[in-house]
């Protein structure tokens, strides 16, 4: 089965489909953090963590599918550096968080697709899409995640 290491924004993208309404998606996502198909990283988390809505907390009993970096993990970051979008100062300027870098190479040590929320309009050189297009690494939208699995309710 394929796996899904999942950027900051779909996490956000996630929450705006009510579990009351929607419980077989809160299910299928759950079941996967439990089976190790779903997860993210640890700088993810922390930047659910600076959001007004507190999304962070809602994930605080599945914590841990936020993975630290490995050694191999670093080497991967440490190759990432030929893309200009991770040229930059590696943190976000006003949390000092930068999440985008460390989920690429995670996602480059496990051959997980990323599920982010960020498209190519707007200076795509510096979207993971693009990175993960010129890396070969598979990556699509939330939408896009649960029409792949074929997911219906």
């Amino acid at each position: 089965m394929d796996k899904f290491i999942v950027d900051t924004c779909s996490f956000v993208q996630m929450n705006f489909f009510n579990k009351r309404i929607f419980k077989s998606l809160w299910g299928n996502v759950y079941e996967m953090c439990d089976h190790g198909t779903l997860f993210s990283v640890k700088e993810v988390y922390e930047e659910l963590g600076r959001g007004d809505d507190d999304i962070q907390e809602e994930w605080e009993q599945r914590n841990f599918i936020f993975f630290e970096l490995g050694e191999n993990e670093q080497k991967a970051l440490e190759d990432l550096e030929q893309f200009e979008a991770f040229q930059r100062s590696g943190a976000n300027s006003t949390t000092g968080l930068w999440a985008d870098p460390h989920l690429i190479a995670y996602g480059i040590t496990t051959n997980a697709i990323i599920v982010t929320e960020e498209n190519l309009n707007h200076n795509p050189q510096r979207k993971i899409p693009y990175v993960c297009n010129e890396l070969g690494i598979g990556c699509m939208n939330f939408n896009d995640f649960m029409e792949y699995l074929e997911w219906e309710w």
